[in-house]
């Protein structure tokens, strides 16, 4: 998903010496979305903070037409160094897509890379498409775009021979072997300081701002201005409009969000619990 360090994982594959990435000067982010005419891209189906809501998002193999390869192909090959035994294509909504670059590219692997659903959520807030909705209206529909998503590459998986699957929070909490396992996975010379610059504070910056969110005295909120949550992060947050999102997140989604090894109270943490997509 967006904000899920997509980008630092395509940047830490890429600094292997048999490896190239998309420039970033390219497109934006370096995503090979922007650069093809293949397939539709995010904003398509509703942008950040809904695409996966819609059906159509899903491409499969049942997707590909007998063009498809040469035509991606012909789009990033401009943007690679083909000398490179290894080519490295990143785009957030890849989650979506797996089983249809896989009908295309047989012999590609793939990663995906897991963050807390909140986390996330409360990382692309800033982007709705509303000032009600960035101020923490509607924040349900941002767990479920992610809930959307991850079912499925859940049922997607079964279809992939070969995947990888990290967590933001063990890349965030334990980079080196982190990389150590994307390294052994992919076969790729990686270097472990590739992850050095990781900012491990951004777990407990995003805590906060949910704890600050937590209904207090039987559900009322403090009234009065909006106010700034948590250095560096930065949206402007209705604090009445999140603390009702904290509630129905609560309410509504805390069993779903567990089953993926997830806590709704802590963000700090990922697969405390068996996760369904753990074993690939």
């Amino acid at each position: 998903m967006h904000r899920s360090a997509t980008t630092l994982v395509a940047e830490i594959l890429a600094k292997a010496p048999e490896a190239s990435g998309i420039r970033r000067t390219a497109s934006h982010m370096g995503e090979g979305q922007f650069l093809q005419r293949t397939y539709p891209v995010g904003g398509h189906y509703g942008g950040v903070t809904k695409w996966a809501l819609d059906p159509r998002s899903h491409l499969t193999e049942a997707d590909v037409s007998p063009t498809t390869t040469v035509e991606l192909w012909n789009s990033w090959k401009p943007f690679w160094d083909t000398s490179r035994e290894v080519l490295i294509e990143k785009t957030p909504l890849n989650i979506s897509k797996f089983r249809y670059l896989n009908a295309a590219f047989p012999d590609a692997h793939f990663v995906a890379v897991v963050r807390h659903p909140i986390s996330q959520a409360l990382a692309v807030q800033k982007w709705a498409p509303t000032s009600r909705m960035r101020l923490g209206s509607k924040f349900d529909l941002l767990v479920r775009n992610w809930l959307a998503a991850h079912k499925r590459l859940e049922a997607d998986l079964h279809y992939l021979p070969n995947m990888t699957v990290i967590t933001y929070e063990e890349l965030i909490l334990a980079p080196v072997p982190t990389v150590g396992k994307l390294a052994s996975a992919l076969a790729l010379s990686l270097d472990p300081a590739a992850a050095g610059a990781v900012d491990n504070t951004v777990l407990q910056q995003y805590q906060a701002r949910w704890e600050g969110a937590r209904p207090v005295g039987g559900g009322m909120a403090p009234t009065g201005r909006l106010r700034r949550i948590e250095h560096g992060l930065r949206p402007l947050v209705n604090p009445i409009a999140l603390r009702a999102a904290h509630r129905s997140v609560d309410r509504h989604y805390a069993e779903e969000i567990d089953r993926y090894g997830y806590s709704s109270e802590d963000l700090t943490l990922a697969m405390k619990t068996p996760n369904v997509l753990r074993a690939f």
